[in-house]
């Protein structure tokens, strides 16, 4: 996938769509995938032998021939069309939300169409072409064809239409302000129904209205965050900008209510002065996209999570006694660890490299071999010697002159 993205042209409507449709085919397999604890590391190790062969093979798929421009690489087999695909293209352009043509294949116009449907409905917004979705899709349509089959009187010449207005839920209001709506929030419901108003019926839009007006209701208004911090509070902003600009202000109000809820759980900031400053630096970099993306709560939580995992690791174990090739491999093997990951991640690893040296017993001795059959012992165990800790490369020499027979 890096390799194809270096290659793609991106004024290339036709390059973009198929690199979208890689990346698309990747997040419906892979998407929810979570390595356990441990295993992105070795993930990484068994990947990098293979890193510039799959890179070279991305980039041939939007390679261009220098002198016709065209792909010079075969463009990949046409995908099959999706009969859901299909039909959930057909009820979006019946709807207005120009789907493109119904072909049964996904790309940006499905997928822009599929959002702003469910962005217009109060649903997620994963553009996910599901069976869920078709039935959803099916029903509104039904909806505005019930609407447009209803006998209607002649409108009087001199007066116009009235456009659809607020009308507040049937239900009991549950807080003050439910049928005092103000500006702000007038023009974010307007702004989160604008595609119903745009390209769906009367009866698509009013129903959008009401469900934004009953999601604000419910809300309980804008909450409080004066007793947060202006840094927190800006966080929880941030968190929540999204939902502010492409959502109602019910939508808005739950998401800020939510992050204010995880900052109280949270116990606030935890002291990690007791930390060095390379460890403090550590976890700050394994939480950095906590910080950036999420509220404070996660934030705070990632940080006392971190200061635990450090506090149950004893620390940064010596690895002074062992040989120089061994610190490095040990080293290597946790490099991932130290990048990505706090500081108890990595001495655990530190540690976990030192107990499988250990236990391996040593180097074994090869000099009993031929130059040759030595050659290929050490090329056997290659992989483990360039991306494992000494244990591992050392118990894979020792396999190897095993199935050798030697002892």
């Amino acid at each position: 996938m890096d390799g194809a993205k270096s290659a793609v042209d991106n004024h290339i409507d036709s390059d973009v769509d198929r690199f979208n449709a890689m990346v698309a085919d990747y997040n419906s397999r892979c998407g929810s995938f979570r390595y356990r604890s441990g295993a992105l590391e070795s993930a990484r190790r068994d990947v990098e032998p293979y890193r510039s062969q799959l890179q070279a093979e991305g980039r041939s798929k939007f390679a261009r021939s220098p002198s016709t421009g065209s792909l010079s690489a075969p463009a990949p087999a046409r995908p099959a069309p999706d009969a859901t695909v299909q039909a959930i293209q057909r009820k979006l352009n019946e709807l207005g939300y120009e789907a493109g043509t119904a072909d049964g294949l996904m790309g940006r116009g499905t997928r822009s169409a599929i959002l702003a449907f469910q962005r217009d409905n109060g649903l997620v917004a994963d553009g996910n072409p599901t069976a869920a979705l078709l039935q959803l899709l099916t029903e509104s349509r039904q909806v505005e064809r019930q609407e447009e089959s209803q006998p209607t009187q002649p409108p009087a010449p001199s007066v116009a239409a009235a456009p659809p207005t607020y009308t507040p839920p049937a239900r009991a209001p549950t807080r003050q302000e439910s049928t005092s709506v103000s500006s702000t929030e007038q023009a974010a419901i307007e702004r989160a129904c604008d595609s119903a108003r745009r390209y769906s019926g009367p009866a698509v839009y009013q129903s959008c209205l009401n469900r934004e007006l009953s999601s604000l209701s419910s809300s309980g208004g804008r909450p409080d965050l004066s007793r947060a911090t202006e840094t927190e509070r800006n966080a929880i902003e941030r968190a929540c900008d999204s939902a502010r600009q492409y959502s109602g202000p019910g939508t808005y109000y739950n998401c800020l209510n939510r992050e204010l809820s995880s900052l109280n759980a949270s116990r606030g900031r935890p002291d990690i002065s007791s930390a060095s400053p390379s460890e403090q630096a550590a976890i700050e970099r394994a939480c950095s996209s906590a910080r950036q993306y999420s509220g404070p709560g996660t934030y705070y939580n990632c940080l006392s999570r971190e200061l635990a995992s450090l506090g149950a690791s004893r620390g940064k174990p010596d690895i002074s006694r062992f040989s120089p090739f061994e610190q490095a491999a040990i080293e290597r093997a946790c490099d991932s660890a130290r990048q990505y990951s706090g500081p108890g991640t990595y001495y655990n690893c530190l540690s976990r490299e030192i107990s499988s040296l250990r236990s391996s017993g040593g180097a074994p001795d090869l000099s009993n071999l031929s130059s040759s059959t030595s050659a290929a012992v050490e090329r056997a165990c290659e992989s483990s010697r360039q991306y494992s800790g000494p244990g591992t490369y050392y118990n894979c020499l020792r396999r190897e002159l095993s199935s050798l027979g030697y002892r």
